[in-house]
C-alpha cells in the first residue's frame, strides 16, 4: 500500500459496503478512485474522484490526471488521510450507541401512544 501514488476501487455492482481497505489506502494519504456507490463514496466523500459504475473511459481519465497533476494527487492524498481519520473504531462505536438510544427512545414513544 505504501509503494502506490493512487488506490483504485470499482466495483461492477451497485452497492459496496464501508471498505476498510479503502480507509487503509486513505489513512496512508493515497488518493483513490472509487465508483459512485454506497459504501465508497461515504469513506471518500471529496477526498477522492468518483466515477460512475461501469465507465471504464472515466477511471482510467481520472487515474490518468491524478498521475498527471502532482499537486492535485497530493491535495487529495492530504484530504484522503484527515477523512479517514474521522473513521476510528471509537467514532463507530459512538455513532452506533447514539443509534441504539434514538431508536430505543422512539420505542418508547410510541409505546406510550
Amino acid at each position: 500500500m505504501t509503494d502506490a501514488d493512487v488506490a483504485l476501487f470499482t466495483s461492477r455492482f451497485g452497492f459496496e459496503g464501508l471498505s476498510l481497505v479503502l480507509l487503509e489506502a486513505m489513512a496512508h494519504a493515497r488518493p483513490c478512485v472509487v465508483t459512485r456507490i454506497g459504501g465508497y463514496l461515504e469513506a471518500c466523500d471529496d477526498a477522492g474522484i468518483a466515477v460512475e459504475v461501469g465507465d471504464a473511459d472515466a477511471v482510467a481519465r481520472a487515474v490518468a490526471h491524478l498521475y498527471d497533476d502532482d499537486e492535485r494527487r497530493r491535495a487529495l492524498g492530504a484530504a484522503a488521510r484527515a477523512r479517514a481519520s474521522r473513521f476510528t473504531w471509537d467514532a463507530t462505536a459512538a455513532k452506533l450507541i447514539d443509534a441504539a438510544e434514538e431508536a430505543l427512545r422512539r420505542h418508547r414513544q410510541h409505546e406510550h401512544r
